[in-house]
Protein backbone atom coordinates (compact mmCIF):
# COMPACT_ATOMS: atom_id res chain seq x y z
CA UNK A 1 0.00 0.00 0.00
CA UNK A 2 2.86 1.97 0.66
CA UNK A 3 4.40 1.29 -2.19
CA UNK A 4 1.46 2.00 -4.27
CA UNK A 5 1.26 5.69 -2.76
CA UNK A 6 4.52 6.85 -3.11
CA UNK A 7 4.46 5.33 -7.09
CA UNK A 8 0.76 7.87 -7.21
CA UNK A 9 3.07 10.92 -5.98
CA UNK A 10 6.27 10.32 -7.91
CA UNK A 11 3.72 9.85 -10.95
CA UNK A 12 1.57 13.21 -10.16
CA UNK A 13 4.71 14.96 -9.57
CA UNK A 14 6.10 13.73 -13.14
CA UNK A 15 2.85 14.62 -15.02
CA UNK A 16 3.09 18.06 -13.17
CA UNK A 17 6.43 18.63 -14.46
CA UNK A 18 5.60 18.02 -17.90
CA UNK A 19 1.97 19.86 -17.90
CA UNK A 20 4.61 23.11 -16.82
CA UNK A 21 7.02 22.00 -19.43
CA UNK A 22 4.62 22.32 -22.78
CA UNK A 23 3.23 25.46 -21.36
CA UNK A 24 6.49 26.64 -20.95
CA UNK A 25 7.27 26.16 -24.38
CA UNK A 26 3.83 27.24 -25.79
CA UNK A 27 4.84 30.77 -23.80
CA UNK A 28 8.23 30.52 -25.99
CA UNK A 29 6.90 29.49 -28.99
CA UNK A 30 4.00 32.29 -28.92
CA UNK A 31 6.59 34.73 -28.37
CA UNK A 32 8.79 33.71 -30.78
CA UNK A 33 6.05 34.16 -33.15
CA UNK A 34 4.68 37.50 -32.00
CA UNK A 35 8.26 38.76 -32.78
CA UNK A 36 8.10 37.41 -36.01
CA UNK A 37 4.96 38.82 -36.97
CA UNK A 38 5.71 42.02 -35.97
CA UNK A 39 9.24 42.13 -37.74
CA UNK A 40 6.94 41.28 -40.76
CA UNK A 41 4.94 43.90 -39.91
CA UNK A 42 7.80 46.37 -39.97
CA UNK A 43 9.22 45.38 -43.22
CA UNK A 44 5.45 46.13 -44.76
CA UNK A 45 5.86 49.41 -43.72
CA UNK A 46 9.07 50.58 -44.57
CA UNK A 47 7.81 49.01 -48.47
CA UNK A 48 4.57 50.40 -48.16
CA UNK A 49 5.65 53.58 -46.36
CA UNK A 50 3.56 52.81 -43.46
CA UNK A 51 1.35 50.03 -41.36
CA UNK A 52 -1.73 48.26 -43.18
CA UNK A 53 -3.91 49.97 -40.12
CA UNK A 54 -2.78 53.96 -41.13
CA UNK A 55 -2.44 53.67 -44.44
CA UNK A 56 -6.12 53.21 -44.01
CA UNK A 57 -6.33 56.79 -43.32
CA UNK A 58 -5.08 57.61 -46.28
CA UNK A 59 -7.57 56.73 -49.32
CA UNK A 60 -5.14 57.79 -51.73
CA UNK A 61 -2.18 55.81 -50.11
CA UNK A 62 -4.22 52.08 -49.91
CA UNK A 63 -2.18 49.17 -51.38
CA UNK A 64 -3.98 47.04 -53.85
CA UNK A 65 -6.51 44.53 -51.54
CA UNK A 66 -6.86 46.70 -48.89
CA UNK A 67 -9.65 48.46 -49.24
CA UNK A 68 -12.52 49.13 -49.32
CA UNK A 69 -13.76 48.01 -45.44
CA UNK A 70 -14.62 49.93 -42.20
CA UNK A 71 -11.95 49.91 -39.38
CA UNK A 72 -14.57 49.51 -37.06
CA UNK A 73 -15.44 46.20 -38.31
CA UNK A 74 -14.14 43.38 -36.10
CA UNK A 75 -14.95 40.82 -39.29
CA UNK A 76 -13.01 42.62 -41.08
CA UNK A 77 -9.62 42.77 -38.98
CA UNK A 78 -7.84 39.40 -41.11
CA UNK A 79 -7.86 41.65 -44.00
CA UNK A 80 -4.85 43.54 -42.01
CA UNK A 81 -2.27 40.90 -42.02
CA UNK A 82 -3.58 38.85 -45.70
CA UNK A 83 -2.28 42.60 -47.33
CA UNK A 84 0.95 42.15 -45.39
CA UNK A 85 1.16 38.57 -45.83
CA UNK A 86 4.90 38.66 -48.10
CA UNK A 87 6.14 39.76 -45.31
CA UNK A 88 4.59 37.65 -42.49
CA UNK A 89 5.41 34.66 -44.99
CA UNK A 90 2.82 32.42 -43.58
CA UNK A 91 0.21 32.54 -41.72
CA UNK A 92 0.99 29.67 -39.11
CA UNK A 93 2.81 31.93 -36.88
CA UNK A 94 -0.80 33.94 -36.67
CA UNK A 95 -2.08 31.45 -34.30
CA UNK A 96 -0.76 31.07 -30.65
CA UNK A 97 0.28 27.77 -29.63
CA UNK A 98 -1.71 27.83 -26.39
CA UNK A 99 -4.84 29.21 -28.52
CA UNK A 100 -6.53 25.51 -28.47
CA UNK A 101 -9.31 26.61 -30.06
CA UNK A 102 -8.27 28.31 -33.15
CA UNK A 103 -7.61 26.48 -36.37
CA UNK A 104 -4.53 26.63 -38.30
CA UNK A 105 -4.23 28.46 -41.82
CA UNK A 106 -1.40 26.73 -44.18
CA UNK A 107 -0.99 29.67 -46.47
CA UNK A 108 -1.94 32.99 -47.73
CA UNK A 109 -3.81 32.70 -51.29
CA UNK A 110 -6.63 33.68 -53.42
CA UNK A 111 -7.65 30.00 -54.86
CA UNK A 112 -9.99 29.56 -52.31
CA UNK A 113 -8.69 26.39 -50.67
CA UNK A 114 -9.51 25.02 -47.57
CA UNK A 115 -6.10 25.93 -45.66
CA UNK A 116 -5.61 29.46 -46.75
CA UNK A 117 -6.10 32.29 -44.53
CA UNK A 118 -8.38 34.18 -46.53
CA UNK A 119 -11.20 30.97 -46.85
CA UNK A 120 -14.36 32.03 -44.87
CA UNK A 121 -13.87 29.13 -42.54
CA UNK A 122 -10.51 30.70 -41.25
CA UNK A 123 -9.85 34.14 -41.39
CA UNK A 124 -11.05 35.62 -37.54
CA UNK A 125 -10.83 31.29 -36.77
CA UNK A 126 -6.89 31.38 -37.58
CA UNK A 127 -6.03 34.45 -35.67
CA UNK A 128 -5.09 34.84 -32.25
CA UNK A 129 -3.45 38.25 -32.16
CA UNK A 130 -4.90 41.73 -31.56
CA UNK A 131 -3.26 44.79 -33.01
CA UNK A 132 -2.85 48.35 -31.46
CA UNK A 133 -4.31 50.95 -34.12
CA UNK A 134 -2.31 53.83 -32.61
CA UNK A 135 0.74 52.23 -32.26
CA UNK A 136 3.62 54.96 -33.15
CA UNK A 137 6.95 54.09 -34.61
CA UNK A 138 8.54 56.87 -32.65
CA UNK A 139 7.19 55.03 -29.63
CA UNK A 140 9.33 51.83 -29.48
CA UNK A 141 7.61 50.96 -26.06
CA UNK A 142 3.81 51.07 -27.43
CA UNK A 143 2.37 47.56 -28.27
CA UNK A 144 1.74 46.61 -31.39
CA UNK A 145 0.26 43.30 -31.08
CA UNK A 146 -0.64 41.41 -28.66
CA UNK A 147 -2.40 37.68 -27.45
CA UNK A 148 -5.80 37.92 -27.90
CA UNK A 149 -7.31 36.71 -23.98
CA UNK A 150 -8.38 39.73 -22.51
CA UNK A 151 -11.23 40.34 -20.60
CA UNK A 152 -12.74 42.66 -17.84
CA UNK A 153 -14.62 40.07 -16.17
CA UNK A 154 -14.26 38.50 -12.85
CA UNK A 155 -12.98 35.01 -14.27
CA UNK A 156 -16.06 31.78 -13.47
CA UNK A 157 -14.15 28.32 -13.18
CA UNK A 158 -14.50 27.74 -16.59
CA UNK A 159 -12.28 29.51 -19.47
CA UNK A 160 -15.38 29.18 -22.22
CA UNK A 161 -17.65 31.49 -19.04
CA UNK A 162 -15.37 34.38 -19.38
CA UNK A 163 -16.05 37.49 -21.04
CA UNK A 164 -13.29 38.08 -23.60
CA UNK A 165 -13.26 41.89 -25.09
CA UNK A 166 -13.34 42.16 -28.83
CA UNK A 167 -13.67 44.61 -31.45
CA UNK A 168 -12.32 47.72 -31.47
CA UNK A 169 -11.51 48.96 -27.64
CA UNK A 170 -10.20 52.51 -26.65
CA UNK A 171 -7.61 51.68 -24.02
CA UNK A 172 -6.43 55.18 -23.17
CA UNK A 173 -6.12 56.56 -19.66
CA UNK A 174 -8.87 57.04 -18.12
CA UNK A 175 -11.11 55.21 -20.17
CA UNK A 176 -12.22 52.72 -18.27
CA UNK A 177 -10.96 49.70 -19.56
CA UNK A 178 -7.28 50.77 -18.89
CA UNK A 179 -7.16 49.59 -15.22
CA UNK A 180 -10.04 46.69 -15.21
CA UNK A 181 -8.69 44.76 -18.30
CA UNK A 182 -6.67 41.59 -17.88
CA UNK A 183 -5.18 38.96 -19.14
CA UNK A 184 -7.40 35.29 -18.33
CA UNK A 185 -5.47 32.91 -16.38
CA UNK A 186 -6.25 29.43 -18.20
CA UNK A 187 -3.30 30.53 -20.91
CA UNK A 188 0.39 31.32 -20.54
CA UNK A 189 -0.24 30.59 -16.66
CA UNK A 190 -2.15 34.36 -16.03
CA UNK A 191 0.19 36.40 -18.55
CA UNK A 192 0.14 37.34 -21.93
CA UNK A 193 2.45 37.83 -25.30
CA UNK A 194 2.96 40.92 -26.67
CA UNK A 195 5.04 42.50 -29.83
CA UNK A 196 6.33 45.76 -29.63
CA UNK A 197 6.82 48.49 -32.36
CA UNK A 198 11.00 48.37 -31.43
CA UNK A 199 10.54 44.38 -33.00
CA UNK A 200 10.89 43.02 -29.66
CA UNK A 201 8.61 40.87 -27.96
CA UNK A 202 7.78 39.90 -24.37
CA UNK A 203 6.01 38.22 -21.46
CA UNK A 204 3.69 40.50 -19.87
CA UNK A 205 1.97 40.09 -16.29
CA UNK A 206 -1.30 42.14 -16.23
CA UNK A 207 0.02 44.95 -14.40
CA UNK A 208 2.68 44.85 -17.20
CA UNK A 209 0.15 44.77 -19.77
CA UNK A 210 -1.78 47.99 -18.28
CA UNK A 211 1.44 49.75 -18.28
CA UNK A 212 2.17 49.55 -21.77
CA UNK A 213 -1.28 49.36 -23.27
CA UNK A 214 -1.38 53.25 -22.00
CA UNK A 215 1.69 53.79 -22.75
CA UNK A 216 0.55 57.04 -25.21
CA UNK A 217 2.05 60.41 -25.37
CA UNK A 218 -0.49 62.84 -23.24
CA UNK A 219 -3.70 63.26 -25.11
CA UNK A 220 -3.49 60.40 -27.24
CA UNK A 221 -5.73 57.24 -27.38
CA UNK A 222 -4.81 53.80 -28.05
CA UNK A 223 -7.67 51.83 -29.92
CA UNK A 224 -7.04 47.98 -30.00
CA UNK A 225 -8.77 45.77 -32.68
CA UNK A 226 -9.58 42.34 -31.06
CA UNK A 227 -10.47 39.38 -32.91
CA UNK A 228 -13.64 37.36 -32.11
CA UNK A 229 -16.13 35.14 -34.23
CA UNK A 230 -18.46 34.93 -31.40
CA UNK A 231 -21.25 38.31 -30.91
CA UNK A 232 -21.29 37.47 -27.78
CA UNK A 233 -17.97 37.77 -26.90
CA UNK A 234 -18.00 34.26 -24.66
CA UNK A 235 -15.82 31.02 -25.50
CA UNK A 236 -13.37 30.07 -27.35
CA UNK A 237 -14.48 30.40 -30.75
Amino acid sequence: MVVVVVFAIIAAVILLGMAHGRDRARRINCVSQLKSFTMGLRLFANDAGDYPFKLLANATNVPPGLAPFSTNNAADLWKLFEVAANDISTPRILICPGDLARRTANSFGTNGAPDEFSHTNNRLNALSYFLSLNADEAQSGNILAGDRYLTTDPESSSEKETRFIFGQQDFSQGGGLDQKVCWISTVHQGGGNAGFMDGSAQQLTTAKLRESITNQPVGRINRIWLPNTDATGRGNP
